[in-house]
């Protein structure tokens, strides 16, 4: 009874982590919305940062107010706000972080809480059904089918497999390359087997993503290791999540280029500002060399070229040469690549869904059609006799 049961447990527990993972990352989201609105709110009242966080402190409960009440401990003791920020919240989300130490560089704190605190709200206040969360529920229902199937060739298929025998028959070749071990290194001699062999995979393949994003330990900040530049490589080339992969990295790094340039600080320097951003690393370089054709006295509109900078950024931008707007240049290119993000997003989310569905109706179609044709061939095999 133990051995039957176990895979249902385990499912369960598999359920409950990506409930849980799903669960923290969306409250310490939320948490980073509600410190960043108060950070956003002294900055605007002009007050003392230290005793105005403190006070701030006193008006939420848990972990929000543990991290008001450090940060502002540590900005008394003379700590910049990004460092107090690292230490006191360990777990702020690394994009928002690194966009704070790149305001504090170019004197733009201000404008960055103003411009962040309720990008943040918005985003995380109400926690969305995601795209994580879409993805790890899909990826459920996927390992639940596959301990169906599992359960199906230790358990059932054995039986039937005897009762063939018994009969003198032979299996269908399908039916054989469905129901047998799915873990079995022999390869697949018909279409069904190799589905299911693809769908194994494909659960392998999606359980180690989903752990790389949810559950492993955050990354450190401004270190990019080997296995991140490669998760950004295939996010930056995969043909069918490149421009929303793209778009959102352009929407993350030209607010803090723009407010920037509107401080007075040059384009070039700007955009070596921007590579200390948390956001793809292919994007990051692709600002080092946009800042390094710059400051060797190539103009902004023939150096993003250079830099392989999109078509619709390098328009805006011979716009603003002409018009000397940079900041409206920009402005309007952060927004149409942050609008443009989420559709992609969305359009993503309505194709993954309908493609999983399909894809188990079909794999229960066969698992159904592979046990229905041993019965029917058992009864065919049993008439036989009878006459």
């Amino acid at each position: 009874m133990i051995q039957i049961l176990f895979p249902f447990f385990l499912v369960v527990v598999i359920l409950m982590i990506f409930a849980i993972a799903h669960h923290l990352r969306g409250h310490r989201a939320s948490s980073c919305a509600i410190v960043f609105r108060h950070l956003e709110l002294i900055m605007r009242q002009n007050l003392a940062i230290p005793v105005a966080l403190q006070l701030a402190a006193q008006t939420e409960r848990g972990g929000t107010r543990r991290v008001l009440m450090r940060c502002g401990q540590l900005t008394q003791l003379g700590l910049t706000l990004s460092d107090a920020m690292r230490r006191a919240y360990p777990k702020c989300p690394t994009p928002v972080l690194s966009a704070l130490i790149v305001a504090e560089r170019t004197n733009t704190l201000p404008a960055m809480l103003h411009e962040w605190a309720p990008r943040l709200e918005r985003d995380f206040g109400r926690r969305p059904f995601n795209l994580t969360a879409r993805f790890g529920y899909s990826l459920a229902t996927w390992l639940l089918m596959l301990v169906v199937i599992f359960l199906e060739s230790y358990f059932v298929w054995p039986k039937f497999r005897t009762i063939v025998s018994d009969f003198g028959g032979t299996l269908p070749p399908l039916t054989e390359d469905m129901l047998a071990d799915p873990l079995s290194l022999d390869p697949p001699r018909t279409w069904a087997g190799w589905i299911v062999r693809l769908g194994l995979a494909a659960t392998v393949a999606g359980a180690v993503i989903l752990l790389f994003r949810v559950l492993l330990p955050r990354r450190r900040l401004g270190r990019v290791g080997p296995i991140r530049r490669l998760f950004d490589w295939l996010k930056w080339s995969t043909p069918t999540i490149r421009e929303m992969t793209r778009a959102d990295a352009w929407s993350q790094a030209l607010p803090s280029i723009r407010l920037a340039v509107a401080a007075g600080t040059p384009l070039s320097d700007a955009a070596l500002q921007a590579t200390q951003l948390d956001v793809n690393s292919q994007l990051r370089s692709q600002l080092a060399e946009w800042s390094e054709a710059m400051k060797i006295g190539e103009s902004p509109v023939a150096a993003a070229r250079k830099a392989r900078a999109p078509d619709m950024l390098v328009r805006w931008l011979s716009i603003s040469v002409r018009d000397g707007s940079f900041d409206a240049c920009l402005l309007h290119a952060e927004r149409y690549y942050a609008a443009l993000a989420v559709r992609r997003g969305n359009l993503f989310l309505q194709i993954l869904w309908p493609i999983v569905m399909a894809s188990l109706a079909a794999l229960t179609g066969l698992l159904l059609y592979g046990m229905l044709d041993v019965l029917v061939m058992l009864l065919n095999q049993c008439m036989s006799y009878i006459e």
